[in-house]
């Protein structure tokens, strides 16, 4: 007769075996040489690999963290040779997946266990994280933006003011050299009123009343326009509903959105490629409201933008809306992404950015539809 502690004992055992196996964060336990003594399915999922074929020797099984594979073999095999009870870190694959790795050592007496593996996805909320600082980010360049305009442009007004004031009253005498001053001064003005000017363009996107417009059809309008030569031989798809889908808004801020992506898609592909532009509605559901915090429930527009460009480098990311900043493009002004993003964000949306170097760029557009 088994009594009621071994009872115990035993349910407690299958309750514990239960909620491993069924736990979304990947657990293995490890032997002393860091091989693969027990996993759950949520690992096999992350590592990609049936159970069955999953090799359990060390490091073989981090083989789906590709490129990744051979820093995290390191990091865990340094933990090993320190005295610490636990150690974590985070890592980013190829694939565009973000890991957040913890090791923990056990104290079980048994020789065979030695080390608890835990891996998590927490792609979604490294996304959520950036997409929140990008907004926070490029609502402060605004501001500072705003008295830049205003103080470059007051100072701009009074040295041509001055300029002018001194021309008119120099001797004959004078005139030669100071033309060539002036002339001299007249290239720095005018480079000086070039960037007020995209200063105003980013901060300074006209908001008229707003109204009703199709943006499907102010799409279509814009791909009409673009030349051949604008396009470069490149190849534009372009899927989106028959029906009519009308926002509120101004349709002259969304044109310059829409423009600016373009002109970046178009700028960042060398050679021939392709921009696959794609619009569909959605309904926020809780993780849409949790990702994008500025945005109110209800059904919103969702315009994607894919080209097959240079892609945009991990570490350049949090710079993307920073006026003026293009480290990882082909020459430009570096005014596209914090124009497009000023002008979506006054017609009540946001703009979401995924990036690989070598594979491509995606910009998602999002626009609260009207009910």
């Amino acid at each position: 007769m088994v009594d009621s502690n071994s009872q115990k004992k035993i349910k407690r055992a299958d309750i514990l075996e239960f909620i491993i196996k069924n736990i979304p964060q990947g657990i293995a336990i490890l032997d002393r040489d860091l091989n693969l003594v027990y996993t759950n399915s949520a690992l096999t999922d992350i590592l990609v690999v049936s159970l069955k074929k999953l090799d359990t020797k060390f490091p073989e099984y981090l083989n789906a963290l590709g490129e990744s594979k051979g820093e995290v073999a390191r990091l865990i095999r340094q933990f090993t040779e320190t005295d610490d009870r636990s150690f974590f870190f985070t890592v980013t694959t190829e694939r565009g997946f973000t890991y957040r790795i913890t090791l923990v050592r056990i104290n079980s007496g048994h020789s065979e266990y030695q080390y608890m593996l835990l891996i998590q996805d927490i792609t979604k909320e490294m996304e959520l994280f950036m997409h929140q600082t990008l907004i926070k980010q490029h609502k402060y360049l605004e501001n500072i933006s705003a008295i830049l305009f205003h103080k470059l442009n007051n100072n701009l007004m009074t040295i041509l003011s001055e300029a002018e004031l001194i021309h008119r009253r120099i001797s004959p005498n004078q005139r030669q050299y100071v033309d060539d001053v002036f002339d001299n001064l007249e290239e720095h003005l005018i480079e000086i009123s070039e960037f007020v000017n995209l200063l105003a363009s980013f901060m300074r996107v006209e908001l008229k009343e707003k109204i009703e417009f199709n943006p499907i059809k102010v799409l279509k309008d814009i791909l009409r326009n673009i030349s051949e030569k604008q396009a470069l031989g490149h190849i534009v798809q372009f899927d989106a509903p028959a029906e009519d889908v009308i926002v509120k808004g101004e349709p002259k801020a969304f044109e310059v959105a829409i423009k600016a992506i373009l002109d970046n898609a178009i700028r960042s592909i060398s050679g021939k490629g392709r921009i696959v532009i794609n619009v569909e509605t959605i309904t926020a559901d809780t993780y849409f409201l949790q990702r994008y915090s500025e945005l109110k429930p209800g059904e919103y527009l969702k315009i994607s933008i894919a080209d097959t460009g240079i892609g945009i480098p991990k570490e350049f990311m949090s710079r993307i809306f920073e006026p003026f900043f293009s480290g990882w493009s082909q020459p430009s002004k570096g005014l596209g992404l914090p124009t497009a993003l000023t002008a979506i964000r006054r017609n009540s949306g946001t703009i979401d950015i995924q990036s690989f170097p070598g594979v491509g760029t995606t910009v998602t557009i999002l626009l609260p539809l009207e009910t």
